[in-house]
């Protein structure tokens, strides 16, 4: 349209709507496409990993539910939560972010063949902006992690209160637990106003960009087009060039928060996922017994403590005896190890010193 010749001019409009038809018709295929394959992958992985999730608890042994950490409350939380954030940044929205990394890496090579003056100040600016982004990001990130782990003790006491209705009920200490969930939510509560703020920082910065990036980049252009250092031609295409990349990579921009999220999610997940049992519930290894096992049971020097109360001993230098169809009474006061010694003899943990033998060597047999 800056060509003086009508005939050209029309021409050259007839050839440019041509081919913006069809990159709108190729790029409404391959969004379409691109939303629809990555939603289809996004709910599979969902899937998968609530399932290994799921089996990966099953395969724990009892010293792991014996951490606080590991409640009920919090350990369904991570079911219903974690796979659902980490499937939010891998639908539609991972899509978006690629076409935001293509557009831009095509919109830089773009400015550069126009001319590299004007390019080096237009990508000097959208490095100020990844920097400040990626420290924001970074910071809410940090952020998010701790205000998990804070929550958890709301979505937990909740849980649980409501599981063991019954027993509050009865004990009437509803106002209890009410006022209880009403402090624990408070620190959360305010930790996410905080958050708020550096997340509306982050989308300001997101909105202000192409109108600050203009802004500069225009004077910049003004002034090379002063000192005869370029046209105004190749300075309005350098600058459309850069900011119609930038668009696309500013929508992408927009879903760092849940990409922020999905990762604090995934990391919580794996952690969850990569627990390694000293004694493997679901393991496929041992050998399996030919006949019923039948057998003297034999305890000498027994010591044991529970992984998570170390620091109290519970079974010290214990010793018995037990034939085939001998019946034994354990007889002593509450927490003197009774119960204990019934989850040494089914495995529910492992001595902690001492000997304890089943006649058929049961270590060696698979645990389920």
């Amino acid at each position: 349209m800056s060509s003086l010749d009508n005939d050209k001019m029309v021409e050259d409009t007839a050839l440019n709507a041509i081919l913006y038809l069809i990159l709108g018709i190729v790029g409404g295929f391959s969004t379409f496409s691109s939303g629809t394959l990555f939603g289809i992958v996004g709910e599979k992985i969902s899937v998968r990993l609530r399932i290994a999730v799921f089996t990966n608890i099953l395969r724990q042994d009892s010293s792991f539910f014996d951490n606080e950490l590991h409640s009920i409350g919090k350990l369904t939380t991570r079911l219903a939560t974690d796979a659902q954030n980490i499937k939010a940044a891998i639908d539609q929205r991972l899509a978006e972010l690629l076409q935001g990394i293509v557009s831009l890496c095509a919109g830089i090579i773009v400015a550069f063949s126009f001319s590299w003056k004007m390019a080096c100040i237009g990508v000097i600016i959208c490095t100020i902006f990844v920097i400040l982004q990626t420290s924001l990001s970074h910071y809410l990130k940090i952020q998010g992690q701790k205000d998990a782990k804070i929550a958890e003790k709301a979505a937990s006491l909740a849980s649980e209160s409501i599981e063991n209705i019954r027993t509050v009920q009865y004990l009437t200490m509803q106002s209890k637990i009410y006022k209880s969930y009403c402090f624990s939510s408070q620190e959360p509560h305010k930790r996410a106003i905080i958050r708020g703020f550096w997340q509306a920082l982050s989308y300001a910065l997101s909105n202000s960009f192409v109108q600050s990036n203009f802004a500069i980049s225009y004077l910049f252009g003004l002034w090379l087009v002063r000192n005869s250092w370029s046209e105004p031609y190749i300075v309005f295409q350098v600058i459309e060039a850069l900011n119609m990349a930038s668009f696309t990579a500013l929508a992408a921009a927009s879903f760092l928060s849940e990409y922020v999220r999905a990762r604090i999610s995934a990391n919580l997940t794996f952690h969850i996922k990569n627990q390694i049992p000293l004694i493997d519930n679901l393991s496929e290894a041992g050998n399996l017994p030919e006949q019923t096992i039948k057998g003297n049971i034999y305890l000498k020097d027994v010591c044991f403590v529970y992984p998570m109360f170390r620091q109290h001993s519970i079974l010290r230098k214990f010793s018995m005896f037990a034939t085939f169809g001998q019946t034994i009474a354990l007889v002593g006061p509450s927490g003197c190890g009774k119960s204990t010694v019934i989850k040494l003899l089914e495995r529910f943990y492992d001595v902690t010193d001492g000997v304890l033998v089943n006649f058929f060597f049961f270590f060696f047999f698979i645990e389920k």
